[in-house]
């Protein structure tokens, strides 16, 4: 503390502070005062563009230094505080936000859409306004798919014995038991519209930008009438894998009813149903264990009698050949398409 008094000392004699021989506790008195004054000038002229020091040896009748001039003076005499360029940039903002849109916090606006433009599931805009149609669709095989339902709606038909069903509403509950019946359940689970190509790519997108390797994406809307896409994609490690399906839910959020609450339980495979497309992201030890795409895009993208005389079976880590490869695989294709498509699908009720 002396070596600081010691060099500070003719500093204070020029702006008047030392009037007569001081002692040490005043001098250091008298500079903790004259710092809190000089912060509070600085602070109380902001809005202007510079800050004179005060070098004058005048004093006022209290004791206090006079305030800081307004006027202009040299250059070397002045601190650029760059306020008013704040100033100025705040004043044209808030003439912009004037003239602009005068928009309410909280308040989301939606822009204007073409009248006729059609939007995909991730909010992409569609160039071909006819809609796409699966060909096993039942939809497109019975035109008057839409009175038969009607007419079940309002007629429900009752056979034999009737027992109380475990739901609220018994009537919608037996309507739901006809349709699985006749198999039109898929139909209007989800609209009888095929999914947009758009959307593949945009999530192949996604995939792409967490470093996702090797992507695949199978047509299976001839297979199964449960989804129209698979994807398929190889990750790191658990945290990647979550981060992933974290990434492809955020894309789905404008047209998601609900966020399906991944578990996070298997480290190794995590499904997210985006509306009619299946993502799969796995580990790269368990998607050659399982094989999942070449089930799915045999008799489709590949030739059957290449997949007949595969010497090594992927199916159920069965080692055989020829027609008996081809039968087990054809077999692990029906047995996961009832037992895994169903599953994931109840999952977003």
């Amino acid at each position: 503390m002396r070596r600081i008094f010691s060099k500070s000392t003719p500093g204070c004699y020029a702006r008047g502070v030392f009037q007569t021989t001081p002692s040490f506790r005043w001098c250091c008195f008298e500079l903790i005062r004259e710092s809190g004054r000089m912060r509070n000038r600085l602070c109380c002229h902001l809005p202007l563009k510079a800050a004179r020091w005060h070098s004058s040896d005048a004093f006022t009748n209290d004791g206090t230094p006079p305030p800081l001039p307004l006027s202009n003076g040299g250059e070397s005499d002045f601190v650029d505080l760059q306020l008013d360029d704040l100033t100025n940039a705040l004043g044209s903002a808030s003439a912009r936000r004037e003239v602009g849109d005068s928009s309410e916090l909280g308040v989301v606006r939606e822009n204007d859409i073409p009248e006729g433009q059609v939007f995909s599931r991730l909010n992409i805009p569609i160039s071909s306004r006819q809609e796409e149609q699966r060909t096993n669709s039942r939809s497109a095989l019975r035109v008057l798919a839409s009175d038969t339902l009607e007419e079940t709606i309002q007629q429900p038909t009752s056979t034999g014995s009737k027992q109380p069903l475990p739901y609220d509403d018994e009537r919608f509950a037996d309507m739901l038991l006809e349709m699985e019946v006749e198999g039109s359940l898929d139909e209007t689970w989800q609209d009888g519209r095929k999914a947009y190509i758009e959307d593949v790519k945009e999530i192949l997108e996604v995939l792409r930008s967490l470093k996702v390797r090797d992507i695949c994406a199978i047509d299976v809307s001839n297979k199964t009438s449960n989804f129209d896409y698979m994807l398929f994609g190889t990750c790191e490690g658990p945290r990647h894998i979550h981060l992933a399906a974290w990434a492809v839910q955020e894309a789905d959020a404008l047209k998601r009813v609900c966020k399906i609450r991944r578990k996070q339980v298997d480290h190794t495979w995590e499904v997210v149903p985006v509306g009619r497309i299946i993502v799969n992201l796995m580990q790269e030890s368990l998607r050659e264990e399982l094989s999942l795409e070449r089930k799915w895009a045999v008799t489709k993208c590949m030739d059957p009698l290449s997949v007949a005389n595969a010497p090594v079976s992927e199916g159920r880590s069965v080692k055989a050949h020829g027609l008996w490869t081809l039968t087990l695989n054809l077999q692990d294709l029906e047995d996961f398409e009832v037992d895994y498509c169903k599953d994931v699908l109840l999952t977003q009720v």
